[in-house]
């Protein structure tokens, strides 16, 4: 009877008395590994849940108040000394007093890309990469964006992962 309750609670291991030191030290092991399972089952689920989590909307303060911007929308930010303007799809250019890498840091990885020291591109809005003159990037309101030799590398893997990419020439 009081096994068929221990079930009932999904119990992980039922001792009888005299308790035998054996048998309690292996159902002590499985509560163990079940307790290790469950966090690192929490963590993993952690994990998961950031990684998906991405910054949709960001706000853009200004004189006045603030604009709330989707990500989605921004074709690229330019650095311009403590200034950066902020380039957005279908509208008017943004400029903030925030420099570029305060920026930078709070839009979503990796569809943003830093591919010069005064630019940030949004990837799912480039257009055309350039391979001559030592490289530009297009964007979709086709304004070219310098590439510096040294983050041409990075840029093509990053592109290789989250598009479709067929190297036919080198």
């Amino acid at each position: 009877e009081f096994a068929v309750r221990a079930f009932q609670l999904s119990a992980i291991d039922y001792l009888l008395k005299p308790i035998d030191d054996v048998l309690l030290s292996k159902a002590l092991n499985k509560v163990r590994k079940k307790q290790n399972y469950q966090a690192y089952a929490r963590v993993a689920l952690l994990k998961e849940n950031l990684q998906q989590q991405e910054t949709k909307r960001i706000a853009l303060p200004y004189n006045g108040g603030m604009n709330f911007i989707d990500t989605a929308d921004i074709l690229y930010l330019k650095a311009d000394n403590v200034y950066c303007d902020i380039f957005l799809m279908g509208s008017s250019p943004l400029t903030v007093s925030k420099p570029l890498k305060e920026l930078e840091s709070i839009l979503p990885k990796p569809r943003f890309f830093r591919s010069h020291r005064s630019y940030v591109v949004n990837i799912d809005l480039v257009k055309e990469y350039i391979t001559s003159s030592g490289g530009e990037i297009v964007m979709k309101n086709n304004t070219s964006i310098p590439l510096a030799r040294e983050r041409k590398d990075e840029f093509i893997l990053l592109w290789q992962k989250t598009n479709l990419w067929f190297a036919l020439a080198d």
